[in-house]
């Protein structure tokens, strides 16, 4: 006699557990993005063409070189006349910043008596480049 074996299906089965978990990070990821898309500003732009300024003030920049000489823009000056005429060149100006030039061998008391002078001419802001 033939056995006839009985073949039972195999039912497939989704489970839905993962998929609901991302479907719920998309939505708070879309929620989160949205909202901050939201929160903009309202920014004036100016037009294209920059004006040019009619006082272009030239930077005071003051150099002491390796024979202890002091210059402002170039121009040499003893270090009795420095706090006159940074003074007067300082008054001319709305920012009060002073570049200050030294080399490996200035001397760091030159350095400190060109600082001070500037202070009491009434720098405010300093660049140290050397």
């Amino acid at each position: 006699m033939v056995q006839i074996q009985s073949e039972r299906k195999k039912s497939f089965r989704m489970d839905m557990a993962p998929l609901i978990d991302v479907v719920f990070l998309l939505l708070i990821f879309f929620m989160l993005t949205f909202s901050v898309l939201g929160q903009a500003m309202d920014v004036n732009l100016p037009d294209g063409e920059a004006q040019p300024e009619a006082n272009l003030q030239e930077d005071i920049n003051i150099m002491i070189d390796r024979d202890g000489l002091i210059r402002i823009n170039g121009e040499p000056i003893k270090i009795t006349d420095l706090r006159q005429e940074l003074k007067t060149r300082l008054d001319a100006r709305k920012d009060k910043l002073v570049s200050l030039e030294t080399f490996d061998s200035t001397k760091f008391e030159m350095f400190t008596s060109v600082l001070d002078i500037s202070r009491q001419a009434g720098a405010k802001d300093f660049n140290i480049i050397r």
